[in-house]
């Protein structure tokens, strides 16, 4: 049986070193899992206020239904790296944040911004240390592990986690 720990390293690119091992979904009680889906469904809309102004459209650019190799292309273009595993769902997120980072932005927005990610990063951190094996532990990693590694631990549980197919739990 393969622990989470090891799924979570599977799907994400790099982890942090020394990250914790956290609970599967199923793992945790029907009140924890129902706390925990909804931090998340008020966690998740908040990404969006973090996405960077849409840059003007590209004429260059594939449809958004075009297949993996025309947006491999397209991002070798913009100088954007693409892996041989890279979905073409993970390659146009590439290419949708490298044309992002180009849109100008006022120092305000800059600030408020990255407010707004450490609030988000500070939310997330308290949710991981909640599903975590050794609370402690979790605490500590999380002070010391930045704001970027903390978002990519909680998508990567995110993704392992799949609801749908919680078993049924013993309380």
């Amino acid at each position: 049986m393969t622990s989470l720990n090891d799924t979570l390293a599977d799907e994400a690119a790099e982890l942090p070193a020394g990250m914790p091992e956290f609970r599967p979904l199923p793992a945790l009680d029907r009140r924890d899992r129902a706390a925990l889906l909804r931090s998340v469904a008020v966690l998740t809309p908040r990404l969006d206020s973090l996405r960077p102004a849409a840059p003007p459209p590209d004429q260059d650019a594939p449809e958004p239904d075009a297949g993996r190799a025309a947006w491999a292309a397209y991002a070798e273009r913009l100088g954007v790296p693409v892996a041989k595993r890279d979905t073409r769902d993970t390659i146009r997120q590439a290419v949708d944040d490298h044309r992002a980072a180009e849109v100008p932005r006022s120092v305000e927005d800059g600030y408020r911004r990255t407010a707004d990610l450490l609030d988000l990063a500070a939310d997330v951190a308290d949710l991981l240390v909640s599903i975590a094996v050794d609370p402690d532990h979790a605490r500590q990693w999380a002070e010391h592990t930045g704001e970027t590694e903390l978002l990519s631990v909680f998508f990567a549980w995110l993704r392992g986690a799949q609801p749908g197919e919680a078993r049924r739990s013993s309380s």
